[in-house]
This record gives C-alpha cells, structure tokens and sequence, in this order.
C-alpha cells in the first residue's frame, strides 16, 4: 500500500546530537534536486520519492509518498513479527565548509532521529498517495503540507524542487510578492482547506 507520509527534517535552531547539531533550517539551499529518493535506516534502498518541502515557524516539513509501512520488524520467539512504532526523518546532505548551503540528497525513514530532547515529532502516515488528500480529515499544519504538495506535484513537471514558505503560498494566493518573511501578513489568518474523511497514524 501506498502512504503518504508528513514530517520534520530540520528545526530553526538545530538540535545537538552527538556533540554536533543537528540541520538548521535557515542553511538548507532554497533550490533542491528535482528527485530526492526515500529510504529505510539509510539502507540506500529506494522506496519513496520527495513531493514538496516547506518552512513553517522555522521548521521544515517533507511532504513524500512511500511503499513502505509504519513498522518495524521484531524478533518474537523463533518470528518475525511487524510492530507499528513512531519514526522519523533523517537526511544525507551535501554543504559547504561552514555546514550551511546545505542540499538534500535522499531522506531516510529511521527508528532513531538525529534531533533529541522533547521535540520530537514523529513522521505523519496517511493511507494512500496524494490524489486521495481530499478523503483525510486532518489539522493544520499537515492539512496545508498536503493539499500544497498535491497541487506543486502536478505542475512541477520534474523542476527542482524548492523549500517553500509562507512567502510563497501567500503571494501564489494574493499574487503579492512583498511578503518579506515566512508568516502571512497581519490579520490575513489561517490558510485552511476542506478535507474530511479518514486518516491513518502510528502516533
């Protein structure tokens, strides 16, 4: 089955993890690849694509679409036995000396995250790829994620993909470029859309 799956890969200020911090989301590259595969555990084995980036609050969220499960395999007696757990995103990237300019090269579903502390968010699990994002009953932020990565998926047409902001969803809506940062301008509230339906989560 195909999910579709919503989660954070970088926070505004990082997150130390061994001594080092984690990915800042003010150092990732504004133009990323057009691809950006998805794995397990960093096993290199493809089994998901990238849809849509996009900093909201300083975070950035992943927006992508994968064959693989919320489970973990666990040994049970002389078994095998698939257990639902949270998991997270994890990233190899490419970056300049200073560890900015950073480019995402694939993103790795892991048990294990590089950020630790109580900010953790586990990755989001939806069932089915992103044409069926009008069935989900879901909360903002999620539900904006993905009505945006449904729409840029069909007119992307294998351009780069770019970390979006609210910049960029304010000015497609308004056709206003002035907007200088990633919140939408005083009083213009909320951007909500209509969903309803089920979802799927490990949470």
């Amino acid at each position: 089955m195909t999910h579709t799956i919503v989660g954070i890969v970088a926070s505004a200020d990082g997150f130390i993890h061994g001594g080092k911090p984690s990915t800042r989301s003010a150092d990732l590259r504004r133009e990323q690849p057009s691809r950006i595969a998805i794995d397990r555990e960093h096993n290199g084995q493809v089994v998901g694509e990238v849809c849509y980036i996009e900093t909201i609050h300083g975070n950035t969220w992943v927006v992508g679409e994968t064959s693989t499960s919320p489970t973990v395999s666990v040994g049970v007696g002389d078994r095998t036995v698939e257990v639902g757990t949270d998991l997270y995103f994890s990233l190899v990237r490419d970056s300049d000396l200073a560890d900015r300019d950073i480019i995402i090269r694939s993103v790795s579903i892991v048990r294990s995250p590089a950020r630790v502390g109580g900010r953790l968010t586990p990755i989001r699990w939806l069932e089915g790829d992103l044409s069926h994002r009008s069935a989900w009953h879901l909360d903002d932020p999620v539900r904006g994620l993905v009505q945006r990565a449904g729409e840029e998926r069909h007119t992307r047409h294998g351009r780069p993909l770019h970390v979006r902001s609210y910049k960029d969803v304010w000015a497609g809506l308004t056709g206003d470029r002035s907007i200088l940062d990633d919140q939408p301008p005083a009083g213009s509230g909320p951007l909500h859309y209509r969903t309803g339906g089920s979802v799927l989560s490990v949470h």
